[in-house]
């Protein structure tokens, strides 16, 4: 019997974009939703987890599973390469052209702005989406950390 194999097939990942499409759809129907709902944590939620299909749509793999009793036929399904949820993880794992590309559009649309920091400290160049999301990170974890 044969084994699965791996290919990049396309970026962005058609499988896993649509489902990133569909956590983003539900998080504007809660945003447009009047504040004192009680729906920001749902928000949020849907927020990250649609951020975090995103990157995993620019990484992922398509996984070929030959399908028993049909020579040449496969079953394909979409894998990330990093497992697990850690946002900083998945966008360093995203191909560099991507990346870059990803990182220059989004410093171009926040020049000038307290969002837009350089990290010294990237092995990646001059990246700031992951100084964004560390810095956006710790301001969470204090307003969650206060009495």
């Amino acid at each position: 019997m044969n084994s699965p194999w791996k290919k990049r097939r396309k970026i962005p990942d058609p499988q896993v974009r649509d489902a990133a499409d569909q956590f983003d759809d539900a998080r504007l129907l809660l945003d447009a939703q009047p504040p004192g709902s009680g729906l920001l944590l749902p928000l949020l939620n849907n927020a990250v987890v649609a951020l975090e299909l995103y990157f995993k749509s620019l990484g992922a793999v398509a996984i070929y599973t030959p399908c028993p009793g049909f020579p040449g036929r496969s079953i394909v399904t979409a894998e990330a390469e990093v497992k697990g949820h850690g946002l900083i993880d998945l966008l360093e794992s995203i191909p560099d052209g991507v990346r870059q590309s990803l990182e220059r559009a989004y410093a171009a649309r926040h020049t000038g702005t307290e969002c837009c920091e350089t990290s010294s400290s990237s092995t990646k160049g001059s990246s700031s989406l992951p100084a964004t999301f560390l810095r956006r990170a710790r301001v969470w974890t204090s307003i969650r950390s206060r009495p």
